[in-house]
């Protein structure tokens, strides 16, 4: 099979696309309020 063989993008086609975004869980953003919390707690303004 030819690699090189382009197709056009038309409208209604259906695509599948990863995106990368860095090394965050889900559990990540559910305890980052607590540890946030946590950090700033017994501190002054």
């Amino acid at each position: 099979m030819d690699s090189t063989i382009k197709h056009a993008i038309r409208p209604g086609m259906i695509a599948s696309v990863e995106i990368l975004t860095g090394e965050k869980t889900v559990l990540d953003y559910l305890l980052k309020p607590i540890s946030k919390a946590r950090y700033e707690a017994l501190t002054e303004r």
